[in-house]
Parts: structure tokens; sequence; C-alpha cells
């Protein structure tokens, strides 16, 4: 029988013909060089001269073509896809294309004629239905519902095998070190959550306000994922007249509330309960509280705390009455308050037994007094040195703001679809307000910790969304002048000139400060110990170039420059810089 591998011509039997090599025979570097390719293996002429190494890559012409079915499948996996976007609301508008889909519009795959494919047929995405919220800003890459990541997973299927040079990354990459372009990513990423990233989030909005964040887990069963979406649909974007209306509201609030404060005092003693404090010294620890705009006072809202503190309100409780005594009389110069708050006869150390005894309690419950009375407290232990005690206070608040989803937050012009009184509009906004200022303060205090105690942020890396404009803005045009205790002897003439406080401006100016001293705290992990001297020396130089930039770009009215200008600004202007 002849053989079937040969061929015979008379004696003589000629093997098949070789088949064709799967390389090219031009190497990669010659290719890129543009330069003739002398295809000697295992190196050509041109690398083993100029010693570089010499790789043939694969010819991509001998590669079998995708069948039809195949061809088919894709395209019916990008259709799904783009559609998918488009209906949850993750492009610009319901109406907007992407450049992909039009390449992909029009290609007739009927008449491709190859081999079948023979691998694994995989499912397509299943659309969900449409949002009935329109989102018309542009939200970040990563609020995809999980159809859509599954959409994505198949595409990086179909593309992981397609070989290509990528560079190497650079060593701030493999070490984990901020980027130039993302250096900033806080005033670059949107500051409030669009509607489609609350849905991924699990945000639960209640009463004008997100009141938890389950997270993406949150949404994974399809009853929860409804259950969300239905919540979330019920706020629409108002406008630019929505945020003018909160912002005169809360104006308003405060402005009744400062003329309320002289009387408040003045009632008799049972009518405001001041958990047992002297009401003389309560009005004057309070005064103190409130006179020194630092960080950590920005969090309690004066018009909102004041009023509960007079009416029994939700904006106060008896852990942040004495979390705030305890804190002034740090400040105070009363004899009465001198003492140690290790001694326990001394008035501090009252004021801070009663807070050690009521912190179990509000443990159990999260509230934003509560997270406000541990960021205060904290503050105050790491001034007298206490920085465990600080350390551990401030851990708990963090967890306290998170679990009240105070880190994620709508643009502050969506609002509820339903009718709300007066009252009920005001509550809301006061709520938003309060809610701004505790996670901003809890941002600086944790920032500034870190830097002190020399660790690695733990709040300030928690993903969040919070605008950074506060619209209460009373306090900015506020007069401030130094703090006198009426009880003591007239002071000495003081050429103290009183002026604009410009409380939220100098507290909005430091938030963006603690961005950048949250960047130095990267470098405090253990993986520094592997950068070189070059790629430290360069964060270096980019900390130091963001510094620079916030000095110049701070507004005329908080530059500090000694010798330069006649009046001194209040020491909340000058501790920043």
């Amino acid at each position: 029988m002849p053989a079937r591998t040969a061929r015979k011509t008379g004696n003589i039997a000629h093997p098949q013909a070789a088949k064709p090599s799967t390389t090219c025979k031009t190497c990669s570097t010659c290719r890129r060089k543009k330069i003739k390719c002398s295809g000697s293996r295992p190196q050509c002429v041109a690398c083993s001269e100029s010693h570089q190494p010499c790789v043939y890559p694969r010819d991509a012409r001998r590669d079998t073509r995708p069948s039809r079915v195949r061809l088919l499948d894709l395209e019916a996996t990008m259709s799904a896809m783009f559609q998918q976007i488009r209906e949850a609301g993750t492009m610009a508008n319901a109406d907007s294309r992407n450049p992909m889909e039009d390449e992909y519009e029009g290609l007739d795959f009927t008449n491709v004629d190859t081999p079948e494919w023979t691998g694994p047929q995989l499912p397509l995405p299943t659309p969900t239905a449409s949002s009935t919220t329109t989102n018309d800003r542009f939200p970040q890459a990563n609020a995809r519902s999980p159809d859509e990541d599954l959409g994505l997973q198949h595409a990086a299927l179909h593309l992981q095998d397609i070989p290509r040079d990528a560079p190497h990354e650079n060593e701030s990459q493999q070490r984990g070190l901020p980027q130039p372009d993302t250096a900033a990513r806080g005033d670059e990423q949107p500051d409030s959550l669009s509607p489609c990233e609350a849905r991924v989030a699990g945000v639960y909005h209640e009463d004008g306000c997100v009141s938890s964040v389950h997270g993406l887990a949150g949404i994974m069963n399809p009853t929860r994922r409804a259950f969300h979406k239905e919540n979330i649909s019920k706020v629409s974007r108002k406008g630019e007249a929505a945020v003018a209306g909160s912002k005169a509201r809360l104006i308003s609030n405060a402005i009744l509330q400062k003329q309320r404060e002289g009387r408040m005092f003045k009632q008799p003693q049972q009518a405001i309960d001041l958990d047992g404090c002297d009401p003389e010294l309560a009005r004057h620890l309070i005064d103190v509280h409130f006179n020194g705009h630092y960080h950590a006072c920005m969090a309690t809202y004066r018009p909102a705390v004041l009023e509960s503190i007079a009416s029994n309100g939700p904006w106060v409780n008896k852990l942040l009455l004495n979390a705030m005594f305890y804190s002034s009389s740090l400040q105070s110069d009363r004899k009465s308050t001198l003492g140690s708050s290790d001694d326990p006869q001394s008035v501090r150390s009252r004021f801070y037994s009663r807070f050690s005894q009521l912190l179990g309690q509000a443990l159990g419950h999260s509230s934003i007094p509560s997270a406000t009375a541990l960021l205060l407290v904290s503050s105050t232990l790491l001034s007298e040195g206490k920085a465990s005690a600080a350390w551990n206070l401030a851990g708990t608040a963090y967890r306290m703001v998170v679990d009240l989803g105070c880190h994620m937050m709508l643009a502050p012009d969506y609002e509820e679809v339903k009718f709300q009184s007066s009252t009920q509009m005001l509550h809301k906004d006061i709520e938003q307000e309060s809610r701004k200022r505790l996670y901003w303060t809890a941002y600086v205090t944790d920032v500034t910790q870190s830097l002190c105690l020399g660790r690695q942020c733990s709040f300030a890396s928690t993903e969040a969304r919070v605008p950074l404009t506060l619209l209460d803005t009373f306090e900015e045009l506020d007069e401030w002048e130094p703090y006198y205790d009426p009880t003591e002897p007239a002071p000495m003439p003081t050429v103290y000139a009183s002026q604009p406080a410009y409380a939220v401006s100098s507290f909005t100016s430091l938030v963006k400060l603690m961005r950048i001293g949250a960047q130095v705290t990267t470098l405090y992990g253990i993986e520094t110990v592997g950068h070189t001297t070059e790629t430290i020396m360069r964060e270096k130089h980019r900390i130091e170039s963001q510094l620079a930039h916030w000095l110049e770009t701070l507004s005329e009215e908080l530059a500090f420059n000694p010798g330069e200008q006649a009046a001194v600004p209040p020491p909340h202007q000058i501790v920043p810089q």
C-alpha cells in the first residue's frame, strides 16, 4: 500500500511541503526601527551588533479568522453593552452615542466564510429596565451595574489573547504612590453622587437625606436592587433655584438664632437641661467653644446646636454637651477650670468622667451629635498628649460617620418629589449642612492626627462623595474679636480691630490643605522602604509644588503676610499658614 505521508516518483519518496512558520520574518526591534532584518535565528545581525534582545513576534496572518457565529456573538455583546449603558444612565444623556458603537453599526457579518468557532459561547449581559430618574451628569467609570460589569468581563476575555508589548509601569505606580494626574483627585472627581452612583452604592434616601449606605454587595440581590432603585427614583434634580432656596432658609435661620442667643440663658434654669452644669459656667464654656473656629468646632453647627440646647432638639445630646464643656475648659482662663483632667476634683475631670460614662450608651446608636462629640474630645485629648485615647475615639467617630451615610451625598439641587412644609424643608437643610460639616471635620481630624502621629490616614482614604460647599455662609462675614471673660477684671485696652471671621472660607481652604497632607501620609507606609531615593524626591517636589499652588491661590482675605499688613487676622486663619 502506498504511504499516506509521501509521494512516489519512481523509487524516490518526497516528504510533504513544510508548514509555513508562525512567526514573522522581521524581529520586533528592526520593525520598530524600520530597518531591514537579516532574519537569522536566534538573533539577527542588527540586534547582535547593538547587543539588544531579538524577539520574533507571532505572525497574526497565520491565525485562524473568527467564524461568522463568533463575530455575530461579539456584535450582539457590544450592542447589549451599549444599550445597557444608555439605559442605566451612565452616559451623559440617553441620546448620546459612543464612537465604538458607530464603528460596529452597518457591518455585515453574513458573508463571512471561515471555520466555525469551537470555543465556549459566553452569555450576553441582560439589560435592566431604564431608570425613572434622568441623569444629566457624567458619573465616574466605576458606577456600573453588575450586568455592565459582566459585559466588560466578556470583552476583556476576547482581548486578553491579543499579543502586545505593554510598557512597564514606573516605580511609583508599582509602589502605590499617587500619580501626578491623580494627586489632586479630590478636586477633580465629582463632589456629590449622581443617581446612578447612588443606586450602585446602595444608598438609601430618607426624609431628604442619605440615611444609610449598604455598598455594592447590598444590591447584588435582585430584590434589594429593585428596592434601592425605587427609593432613589423619589428624588429629582430641581436646579439652582433649589440650592438658592436652601441657602436662604439656612442664613435666615442663623440670623434668627443669633438674636435668640442672648435670651437663651436668661430663662429659668429648669427650662434648659445642661446635665448638671452651672448655667453661668455653661454659657462661658459655650462662648469659648464657638469663638475658636478651629476645625473640630466647625462640626458643631452653631444655629442647630444652640437651638437644640434651648428646646431639647435633635442636634445635641448630653454626650456632645460634656464634650464641648471638656474641650472649652482646656482653653478657659478661669481658675475653676485650670485643674488637670487627671485630678478627680477638677471641673475638667468631672466633664471627662461624665463623657466617659455616657459614651457606652451612645455607642449603641449612631447619631450626628455623638459622632461630633467623639471628634471634639479626640482632638482635645491629642492636645493633652493622650495619643492612644485620641486615636481610638477618632476611629469610632469615623465608623459612625460611615454608618450614618455622611460620606455619600447627592448634589444639593436634588430633592424628593413630595410636598414638604417650611419646617420640614428647614430640618432637611440643617441635617444636610450638619452632615457635610461632620464629614469634612472627620477628614481634617484624620489627616491632622495622622501627620502628628506619623501614621497613614484611615478615614481620608475612604471613597466618598461629599460637596465641599457650605450653604450657610452667615459665619463668613460675622465680626470676630478675641473673647474676654465678663467675670474677669476689665482687660487692658487692645489695638486689635474686629474684622470678618471668614470662617467658611477658612475651613474650606483648610480642607484643601489637608487633601495635600493626606498624600504625605502615604509615605508613612512600610512600602516606602522599597522606594529609591529618586522616587522619594519626586514625591517631595510634587507635594511641595502643590503646597506652593495652595498658598498662591489663597484668597486675599485669608493670606497672612507678617510685616506687610497692619491688621492681625484671627488665629484660625494664621494657623494653617
